[in-house]
């Protein structure tokens, strides 16, 4: 029974992925179908609501956090922050290290906004597009902007997905970033040894377009914009609530927006809700959107997603599923860590995105390790391998946005190497806990 429905449950999200319907309609699907799981086993159609209602409530600060980060991403494009990073990061870009600074400008973007899917949009569009104007082949500089925006998904007090696996692991989200930001050192060196290698014979006789002057002729790009940024990175450092930090940013974005761009307030709060968009089509190209409609589809898919692990709960479906897991972790080749990857590539396969794929991933593996370890491991797996599943709108969008094919996903260095960084780390760790017990 568990077999078969989640079995139909994984045709739906295919059918979607397939005919390019929103992932929302099959994770509607799914919920009645769990749902429809538990009435069949003989529990009451009132406790598997108010059970899944209860696991999102778990999560309603997320959901706040996302508001805040709609609204930031807004009033960043409109007080010209995102245009001020842009600029001042393609004074630096030449051919020779074309691809290592895509990567890891990239990466600083997302670090800042902790939106994978706004820096792709933006920064990626911009990196994307210098490629195409040097000669550079576009799938290598998209496999290093994908590489470069799930960083600051990974490790970034901005990141939905950190903050949403902290709540879920019932962890303190400082903590798990002080400890990715260690392990993220070798891989990021790594990375960027190998893009730098790659781009050592790149020669082009063309000069690079000049990508920011539509930024400069729509802003006043003085030093003042950065500082929403900056006030991130800062209050971050003091481990000041997000939330917190993000208001601040916010506010600040007003004031520059108002007195330095010269914006409307009404304008502004249309902004805010609906996302940015100029009167300039070029600056649209690049610039336009955020905002809280932006957050509507991913709040709805949090919503419906974490409902999911209400109704696990209630039913014990994945009961079956944690016992393999736990007797997976037990094998010595495999480490825990390991077996939380091998779920995680399950999960992501089948969930089609990065919330439900960590929901489920944190579900199946509570056995295996305790909860700081688990927080760790599911970072280290669902957030980056879920972008190295084509059909998942973890790898979707982004290419999308650049417009590239899949066959990028093979050069994201950096989504590889954490992984088997990680696995390699635990092994480590396995081999000097076994020496200890004789």
């Amino acid at each position: 029974m568990e077999l078969l429905t989640i079995s139909l449950f994984s045709i739906c999200i295919i059918f979607c992925v397939y005919f390019k319907i929103s992932i929302v309609f099959a994770l509607a699907i799914g919920y009645i179908l769990f749902t429809l799981y538990g009435v069949r086993k003989g529990i009451e159609l009132k406790t598997i609501i108010k059970n899944s209602f209860e696991a999102v409530k778990s999560v309603s600060n997320i959901l706040k956090v996302f508001l805040l980060i709609g609204i930031l991403t807004a009033v960043w494009r409109s007080s010209g922050t995102i245009a001020g990073i842009v600029t001042i990061s393609a004074k630096f870009i030449t051919p020779g290290m074309f691809l290592v600074l895509a990567f890891l400008l990239n990466a600083i973007l997302s670090i800042l906004t902790g939106t994978a899917f706004g820096t792709s949009a933006t920064m990626g569009v911009i990196c994307i597009s210098i490629a195409r104007t040097l000669g550079v082949n576009e799938v290598y500089t998209a496999g290093a902007i994908l590489s470069g925006i799930y960083v600051g998904d990974r490790c970034s007090p901005m990141s939905s997905g950190a903050i949403l696996i902290a709540t879920i692991t019932q962890t303190d989200i400082f903590e798990n970033l002080k400890i990715l930001v260690k392990t993220s050192i070798v891989p990021l060196l790594l990375t960027s040894a190998i893009y730098y290698i790659m781009g050592m014979g790149i020669e082009s006789a063309e000069q690079i377009a000049d990508v920011t002057g539509v930024y400069e002729r729509n802003f006043n790009l003085n030093i003042l914009v950065v500082i929403p940024a900056l006030l991130i990175i800062l209050m971050s450092l003091f481990k000041v609530d997000v939330k917190k930090i993000m208001l601040a940013s916010i506010v600040v974005s007003i004031f520059i927006s108002i007195f330095i761009q010269h914006t409307e307030v009404g304008e502004l709060l249309m902004f805010m809700i609906n996302g940015f968009e100029s009167k300039d089509p070029s600056l649209n190209v690049v610039l336009a959107g955020g905002g809280i409609r932006s957050m509507v589809k991913a709040s709805i898919i949090i919503i419906i997603s974490c409902s999911y692990a209400g109704i696990f709960t209630t039913t014990h479906m994945l009961d079956d599923l944690k016992n393999r897991v736990a007797a997976i972790a037990k094998a010595k080749a495999i480490t825990p860590f390991g077996a939380v990857a091998i779920v995680a590539v399950t999960t992501g396969m089948i969930s089609c995105n990065q919330s439900l794929c960590s929901i489920l991933t944190n579900q199946l593996t509570e056995g295996v390790m305790d909860n700081q370890e688990r927080a760790l491991a599911v970072e280290n797996t669902s957030v980056v391998i879920a972008p190295l599943i084509p059909w998942n709108i973890a790898a979707a969008i982004p290419l999308s946005n650049m417009e590239v094919g899949a066959e990028a996903i093979l050069f994201a260095f950096y989504l590889f190497i954490i992984v088997i960084y990680n696995f390699v780390l635990s092994l480590i760790k396995d081999r000097k806990n076994l020496r200890h017990s004789f």
